[in-house]
């Protein structure tokens, strides 16, 4: 539990932490577990960016009787924003009621920058490519993949994409060309 490099913890499906391990604490800034078990009264607010998530992700927690993955967002003490990755089910004593819940927490936070920075460089090679005023295509294995407008318009293709997976061979006048 506290020599885990993940964050774990268990807590009241009301939102009263009851455990926390170091690498969780740290992860959301805290000092120790001690520090974030006596200043988090209410995990909805105080932890959750959005507060109305927590509640249904406890629900589907106890609807579903088996570990369920969710990404969420936390605060962190200092009021800095984590990306998580939670894993939780819920623990249910021998009565059937449920004890407690507990809980897997991953911080993707840079897997999560990395991700928006890989679509953000995509969109802007699209939107550069697309307006190019000359022509442009890819083509793998001799198979048209991508056109941007200028060869659609040069080619004559009868409408965006109609050129995928088309011979490359299309492209030439002739077969000598080719």
């Amino acid at each position: 539990f506290d020599n885990a490099s993940l964050g774990i913890f268990h807590s009241l499906p009301e939102g009263k932490l009851l455990k926390v391990n170091r690498a969780l604490a740290l992860m959301l800034g805290y000092d120790s577990p001690e520090d974030m078990l006596s200043l988090v009264k209410d995990l909805a607010h105080d932890v959750y960016v959005d507060p109305y998530s927590r509640g249904k992700r406890v629900s589907e927690v106890i609807r579903i009787h088996e570990w369920n993955v969710f990404e969420e967002r936390f605060k962190r003490k200092d009021g800095g924003i984590v990306d998580v990755r939670l894993h939780a089910r819920s623990v249910y004593g021998t009565d059937n009621a449920i004890e407690y819940l507990e809980g897997f927490i991953e911080d993707i936070t840079e897997k999560k920058r990395t991700e928006e920075a890989i679509h953000r460089d995509r969109q802007l090679k699209e939107k550069i490519l697309q307006t190019a005023s000359v022509g442009i295509a890819f083509a793998e294995n001799r198979k048209i993949t991508w056109a941007n407008a200028a060869m659609e318009q040069t080619f004559g293709f009868p409408e965006a994409g109609a050129y995928v997976g088309k011979d490359t061979s299309i492209l030439y006048a002739t077969d000598e060309e080719y």
